[in-house]
């Protein structure tokens, strides 16, 4: 199942040395977006290159940090005049744990992720989120008043089912 899934990863990610990790429910969409961004200038862009040529759910969405910024932007204000903030938040911030993890796991190389504990300075290093364990199905009357764009960006960042877990998504 997806949370499942998610405590397994969770698991490893808690025994990482490099890395100290949080709750996804501790964080908010503008913090997370702040770690992305770092994520994003310490990626390895060959992995992306085959991520890309075999169409791999790995791979990044967007050409640049610009464009995602811009994506980040609209979502924003997608959630902010949404009529029901709480979970628009929870879906974008929940979809954001998600990516920043896969990142982190599928486009850093060991030897930037040793770099980036020692950078941060922190014992156990770069703070990272957990996975959200709870998969929103965007379906329903409980979301009626959630933005459709959130879903779908949503929808984007939670692929880790797509590999990690046998039962469908």
């Amino acid at each position: 199942s997806f949370e499942e899934m998610s405590n397994t990863l969770n698991h490893w990610l808690m025994a990482n040395p490099l890395i100290q990790t949080v709750p996804c429910s501790l964080w908010n969409a503008t913090q997370l977006q702040k770690v992305q961004t770092i994520l994003w200038e310490a990626r390895h862009e060959g992995f992306d290159s085959i991520y890309q040529e075999t169409d791999d759910k790995r791979r990044l969405l967007h050409p640049g940090l610009g464009a995602m910024q811009e994506q980040w932007a609209g979502e924003n204000a997608a959630r902010d005049r949404s009529g029901d903030f709480e979970l628009a938040h929870e879906v974008q911030r929940d979809g954001h744990c998600h990516e920043a993890v896969m990142w982190y796991t599928h486009h850093l190389t060991q030897e930037t992720k040793e770099l980036l504990s020692e950078a941060f300075g922190v014992a156990g290093g770069l703070v990272l989120p957990l996975l959200s364990t709870e998969r929103h199905s965007c379906e329903g009357p409980r979301y009626e008043a959630a933005d459709p764009s959130l879903c779908r960006a949503y929808e984007d960042r939670v692929t880790c089912a797509s590999c990690h877990s046998d039962s469908p998504m």
